[in-house]
């Protein structure tokens, strides 16, 4: 059975983010570069949240967390090996930069679909992200049996 895990505003978050991103819509300078921007090194710099992301994810899907492991302890990307796995809530801020502050532009360059490793705490797992069709802003993290890397590290 597939555990959910569920980001579920309340009515008055739903109606404070309408109105918080209505304002910062028309605020929003057109020519300023997005937060997330691609490199030539093979990663993307989160400007916002001071990350580092792998641009291109694993060729292929891993099945064990172990495997994760040793493709993470073997990447040597831009130069760093300090790569890890993002949390859920890291990679649930990677596609909301992508569909709300950049209009779905990042998904156009990567790919972004599919099953993803995170790990939460102790608890690694492989899972992906999955919108409602329920009113207000819902997005759900459905556990998988594999799932491709897309690593990650601190730029401070």
């Amino acid at each position: 059975m597939k555990q959910v895990y569920r980001h579920r505003l309340s009515y008055l978050q739903q109606v404070l983010f309408c109105f918080v991103f209505i304002i910062l819509a028309g605020c929003i300078d057109t020519h300023r570069p997005s937060a997330v921007q691609i490199q030539s090194d093979g990663t993307m710099m989160d400007s916002r949240s001071g990350l580092m992301w792998q641009a291109d994810r694993s060729q292929r899907p891993f099945t064990s967390s172990e495997d994760v492991e040793k493709y993470l302890a073997t990447l040597n990307l831009a130069g760093f090996t300090d790569w890890r796995l993002p949390t859920s809530q890291e990679l649930w801020n990677l596609y909301f930069t992508n569909d709300y502050s950049m209009a779905g532009q990042l998904a156009k360059s990567i790919k972004m679909s599919g099953s993803y490793w995170t790990k939460d705490g102790e608890q690694i797992r492989a899972g992906y992200l999955e919108d409602s069709d329920d009113p207000g802003i819902n997005r759900y993290f459905l556990d998988s049996k594999k799932g491709f890397v897309r690593a990650v590290r601190s730029m401070k």
